[in-house]
């Protein structure tokens, strides 16, 4: 296949940049990122360092622009030709979780387009695990939400049951407006009949089944591994329950299921 150069001028990168991709450039570059994490050896204390995927892309023999433009290429447009060979590429990209400049903002971008296409059951399956892998090992936070829209658009079996197992145990700090605060777990916050209103930045709006008085609810930062999965999962699980609920008005069920 034929790729630009690092001699390439500006304007032939530009418009390269510009052209749709070939079924030979997405079978080609997919196939390199299969090949990339064989190579790169991350440091525990820099998990997002981009250093290692550099040297990555050197012992493969390849440019790493060759990806981000191929990635902004696929994040410009809509994906009626070579559909399947799209997808393929944006999940193989998500699942290396390649770190380079603006990869996560490329990562939201690849996550919304696959919101906006039919998926196989093989790339659903791919991509319920990238779900849980988000909320058990982290993400960016436009690459976190982006997953969160994701599980909502696609509503996949079982995810609804694996998020709450973990969110239930998320310190949520909820604010009466007409009386003070409480700090509970999210277990104890569903037994006093709350209901979700709709969401707004990182804060949900509700009310207090019993009053209706409004309340203000958030889900505590507190640093510890199993505390920020429990909030991961609540924030997943919130998008989830509310695109499931047809008039935005949901009492979530108290239920304990065992964690896969």
């Amino acid at each position: 296949m034929s790729n630009p150069s690092l001699e390439t001028t500006r304007t032939d990168r530009r418009s390269w940049i510009d052209q749709s991709p070939t079924e030979e450039e997405l079978v080609w570059t997919t196939e390199i990122l299969r090949r990339l994490p064989d190579y790169v050896t991350k440091d525990p204390e820099k998990p997002c360092a981009y250093a290692p995927w550099t040297m990555a892309f050197k012992e493969v023999g390849v440019w790493p622009w060759l990806i981000t433009g191929l990635v902004e290429r696929l994040s410009k447009r809509q994906w009626s030709a070579l559909q399947v060979q799209k997808v393929e590429f944006a999940v193989t990209y998500l699942e290396t979780d390649l770190m380079q400049f603006r990869s996560g903002y490329f990562k939201g971008k690849l996550i919304r387009r696959l919101g906006q296409v039919e998926l196989s059951p093989e790339h659903r399956e791919r991509v319920v695990g990238l779900l849980k892998r988000a909320v058990l090992q982290g993400a960016g936070r436009e690459e976190f939400f982006a997953y969160c829209k994701l599980a909502a658009k696609i509503r996949p079996e079982g995810l609804r049951a694996w998020l709450n197992s973990y969110a239930l145990d998320a310190q949520i700090s909820v604010q009466d407006w007409e009386g003070p605060s409480m700090q509970a777990s999210w277990k104890e916050v569903m037994q006093n009949g709350v209901y979700l209103l709709r969401y707004g930045s990182i804060h949900w709006f509700a009310r207090k089944q019993e009053t209706g008085s409004p309340l203000w609810v958030t889900a505590q930062r507190i640093q510890t591994p199993e505390q920020q999965i429990a909030r991961n999962a609540w924030y997943m699980l919130m998008r989830l329950e509310l695109s499931l609920s047809s008039d935005s008005r949901i009492a979530l069920p108290v239920q304990s299921t065992a964690k896969d």
